[in-house]
């Protein structure tokens, strides 16, 4: 019984996973804050001033 609910493929387990951390970075970024990709930019940009 209990191996039929656990029995998720590798992908699907995978696929949740990066579904909720996508989830979970939109929250954190989403509310006005920089995203890590335009934070990187300004820094390498200060960087090369």
């Amino acid at each position: 019984m209990k191996d039929k609910t656990e029995k998720k493929t590798l992908k699907e387990k995978l696929k949740e996973t990066l579904d909720h951390m996508a989830r979970e970075n939109q929250k954190e970024f989403g509310s006005g804050k920089m995203d890590c990709c335009s934070n990187n930019r300004r820094l390498n940009s200060r960087g090369k001033q």
